[in-house]
């Protein structure tokens, strides 16, 4: 694991929702932050492995998320998007409806309105680049009698079309009762963006700009910047594109190409000031690289060795990590 430093304060008890980090195909690791201070930062160094998952946990080796309740970071349960545990990590649930080799299966939100009950479940099907493939589907979680829905179609246009691997959270930077979420169309240079309020989720608009090479497609997001990095898992595309989190469009006039030193770039992560873009190739040789948005400047920070050294994640501690 090697780590990058910045500082970072925490404004929100929202943020428990970082509190823990379960990852890793094989003895999956366990990352804990510890919340403390009048002034609501978060201490480092992290804990490693406070209970860790026992070997009959059974992850996919890419991406994870994490169930916590928002007001003390107790875990209501975890998944790779097929196999759910609960925070004693007993399976409690299989086929949940994402896929377990997807670098983005699962994304999980409370609901913005007026139930505090209820946790959403966005589940993407698609995964192994884009080989086993299907459309963005939905769950609900009942906290209080802890079970899920069925799985729910969203609405729309695109309801019925498969998308990439890529899925991405946005809150909306005014309206703390809403939030967007972000999906790339397979073989597609479609972003399509559903809005979730206290309506439920609704599709919201679709945009066409940048690569379609590749059906990765992670993304971040720079609260900052007001924009969203891409990369395509596939080739040497890297871009970015303004995105207003309160009406939920992208600015596509601001699309630009990064200049890059990668190949199969597999993820990106902003510093939090947005100063910086990181992004890493995961496969061949293996590298971590710093892009300098002032300079333009590509700045080569770590050679991995081995294959398949791909995530990077902003922690809340200020740290980003790259496994």
């Amino acid at each position: 694991m090697l780590i990058l430093s910045f500082s970072q304060l925490v404004t929100s008890y929202a943020q428990y929702a970082q509190k823990y980090w379960i990852f890793g195909q094989n003895s999956p690791a366990h990352i804990q932050f510890s919340y403390v201070g009048p002034v609501q930062t978060w201490a480092s160094p992290f804990t490693v492995n406070p209970s860790p998952p026992p070997p009959s946990v059974n992850l996919g080796f890419k991406g994870t998320a994490i169930a916590v309740e928002h007001q003390t970071g107790v875990i209501h349960f975890y998944t790779d998007g097929d196999n759910v545990y609960d925070g004693n990590h007993f399976l409690i649930m299989t086929g949940l409806g994402g896929n377990a080799q997807s670098t983005k299966p699962v994304v999980l939100a409370l609901h913005p309105g007026c139930s505090e009950d209820t946790i959403y479940v966005f589940l993407n099907p698609t995964g192994g680049g884009g080989t086993n493939a299907g459309p963005l589907r939905y769950r609900k979680y009942a906290i209080s009698s802890r079970t899920f829905s069925s799985i729910f179609s969203v609405p729309g246009l695109y309801s019925n079309t498969d998308i990439g691997e890529g899925l991405l959270l946005v809150p909306n930077s005014v309206n703390g009762r809403s939030f967007w979420i972000i999906c790339n169309l397979k073989n597609s240079n479609t972003y399509v963006v559903y809005k979730v309020d206290d309506d439920g989720v609704n599709y919201h608009a679709s945009f066409q700009f940048g690569s379609n090479v590749g059906n990765y497609k992670n993304m971040t997001y720079s609260a900052i910047r007001n924009e969203i990095a891409f990369c395509s898992g596939q080739g040497t595309a890297l871009y970015i594109c303004g995105f207003d989190a309160v009406t939920g469009m992208f600015m596509t006039n601001s699309y630009q190409v990064l200049p890059n030193q990668g190949a199969n770039i597999y993820d990106v992560e902003y510093s939090p000031s947005g100063e910086f873009l990181y992004y890493v190739q995961y496969s061949g040789l293996p590298r971590l690289w710093q892009y300098q948005f002032s300079t333009g400047r590509n700045v080569l920070l770590d050679s991995l060795g081995d294959n398949w050294k791909g995530g990077l994640k902003l922690g809340p501690d200020g740290f980003i990590y790259h496994i």
